[in-house]
């Protein structure tokens, strides 16, 4: 059966009013809260996003002074690798320089040791061949004088109307300027005396006023000529 009690009852409008202020109430607050918890969680979001661009900040500016500092690294670097190459580059020419230098004292000294050695040579072939020409002509001179030719310059020959007489002597005596001149060279001992007791420049100067040859062949045995060889 239908009853209209609680529906029909009459409007109490204090106790009624006290509701819906009650109600709007928590919800205002509850919105207020939400809103406050908006506003706090958008802070809480705004500073992490504030802190991530801070850190982002931090951190490009971090990679760019690396990025210098390896740039300048690498800038060092590079000019210290230009500095040894040339260096290098440097060493290396001195080297070959010294290197050309070198070789060409090497063949320098090479081919003046060669002309020294030619000219020693060509000397001693000189030599050689005017000992050969000397001693061929001493030779000829004693066999033509009676000497003995084997004992050389230092041959001697003893005769009656002469005596004892030697190579130098007789060719003193012969006026022979050139075989005067080759005894000396072949080492013969100007000052030995023959039986006479006179040396051969004695006996030039005796006969210096007979003829100027004397003369010359008196000044080349005081002047001397140096030894070049032996009998």
């Amino acid at each position: 059966m239908f009853s209209c009690s609680s529906v029909c009852r009459p409007l109490n409008l204090d106790a009624d009013t006290v509701k819906i202020d009650m109600e709007t109430l928590a919800a205002r607050r509850a919105a207020a809260e939400r809103l406050i918890h908006e506003q706090q969680r958008y802070m809480q979001e705004l500073e992490r996003e504030e802190r991530e661009a801070a850190l982002r900040m931090e951190q490009q500016a971090e990679a760019d002074r690396l990025a210098k500092e390896q740039a300048a690294e690498d800038r060092r670097l590079a000019k210290e690798r230009l500095r040894l190459q040339v260096e290098e580059e440097r060493r290396a020419e001195e080297a070959r320089v010294a290197e050309e230098q070198r070789l060409e004292k090497e063949k320098a000294d090479a081919a003046a040791a060669k002309l020294r050695e030619d000219k020693r040579l060509a000397a001693e072939r000189q030599r050689v061949q005017a000992e050969q020409v000397r001693k061929a002509e001493i030779a000829g001179f004693l066999k033509t004088e009676g000497f003995n030719i084997l004992a050389g310059s230092k041959a001697s020959k003893r005769s009656i109307l002469r005596g004892t007489t030697y190579p130098l002597h007789c060719a003193v005596s012969s006026g022979n300027v050139r075989i005067v001149r080759l005894l000396l060279e072949d080492g013969v001992d100007k000052t030995q005396k023959n039986s006479a007791g006179k040396t051969a420049i004695q006996l030039a100067e005796s006969k210096r006023s007979k003829s100027p040859t004397y003369d010359t062949i008196a000044r080349l045995l005081s002047s001397g000529v140096s030894s070049v060889g032996g009998a």
